[in-house]
């Protein structure tokens, strides 16, 4: 028997924003929202983590120009 490989599916990033912002809204966690657009929550999970690092980043920096250039190849 062997293993069937599925295909790793791609988010546009203005929806990957949508499900991250219904989260930090705060009123549904990860698991509901995963179900309600069909998205593993750990993957929700992780756009949020990556949210949360984009966020220090430009905090830290207050908006630099080389925190714009390494955000500017972020998904």
């Amino acid at each position: 028997m062997t293993a069937q490989k599925t295909k790793q599916r791609v988010f546009a990033k203005d929806f990957k924003i949508q499900v991250v912002g219904e989260y930090l809204a705060g009123e549904v966690g990860a698991t509901t929202i995963g179900r309600k657009y069909g998205v593993d929550d750990a993957v929700i999970t992780r756009w949020i983590s990556a949210k949360y690092c984009i966020c220090h980043l430009v905090a830290t920096t207050n908006g630099s120009n080389e925190a714009r250039q390494r955000l500017s190849g972020v998904d």
